[in-house]
């Protein structure tokens, strides 16, 4: 998910407890995109855990994505600020 808060944008993926905050709403999405590859890549080519694929966000991330979702399913194209609200998904196809 990618969301304002101030002036930056933060991006996380509830699903790995990563998270990132940039100036942008577009620096917020890649540099999430690239910490999550190096984090499965890192995983993966070290041998490391399997537990480290799935370590999920502390349930406060994880309600407040659930509340965006809910959001997003409300509001919709209705939604009057759609270019600074938060984002549910990304654009950027992950490559491992």
């Amino acid at each position: 998910m990618v969301f304002p808060k101030g002036s930056y944008w933060y991006a996380e993926c509830v699903e790995l407890s990563l998270a990132v905050r940039r100036r942008t709403r577009q620096e917020a999405i890649e540099a999430l995109d690239a910490q999550v590859v190096m984090h499965l890549k890192t995983v993966l080519d070290k041998g490391l855990s399997p537990s480290l694929l799935h370590r999920p966000s502390p349930l406060s991330h994880q309600l407040r994505y659930l509340w965006y979702v809910l959001q997003d399913q409300i509001l919709g194209p209705f939604h009057a600020t759609r270019d600074t609200s938060p984002r549910l998904t990304f654009n950027t196809p992950l490559h491992a």
